[in-house]
């Protein structure tokens, strides 16, 4: 990277994971990754539902449960957001109905970002 264009941080907003549509519907690391064209930043191809996921279960859910909620989280394959609530505070998320929020947001850094992209690539190691 250099000293003039750096990369963006990005934002993980704790009601994404109420619904099968956040995180820009699965697509926020994969947008956020073609956005760094820009800059000139490309790591290699990395699996961008897999990045989120590590970063939602590294950094947002870690925020989530230190501003006293209480919540089921799940993963699941699809095209979607992969990583959801299945009950928050002791109320079930319907996805399409729910009227639940949560108020919770973390910024992970760029090098936090890369951080995610090498766990989930030595994963699939």
């Amino acid at each position: 990277m250099n000293d003039e264009a750096q990369p963006a941080s990005l934002t993980l907003d704790g009601s994404s994971l109420l619904s099968k549509w956040g995180f820009g519907d699965g697509d926020l690391v994969h947008d956020w990754y073609a956005d760094q064209a820009t800059v000139g930043w490309w790591p290699r191809p990395f699996d961008h539902h897999d990045v989120l996921i590590d970063l939602v279960k590294t950094h947002l859910i870690p925020a989530v449960a230190a501003a006293g909620h209480a919540f089921i989280v799940y993963v699941i394959p699809t095209n979607h957001n992969p990583i959801r609530f299945s009950e928050l505070d002791g109320q079930i998320v319907e996805h399409r109905r729910s009227k639940l929020t949560i108020d919770v947001y973390v910024t992970v850094t760029p090098e936090q970002i890369q951080e995610a992209i090498d766990r989930v690539k030595g994963a699939a190691a």
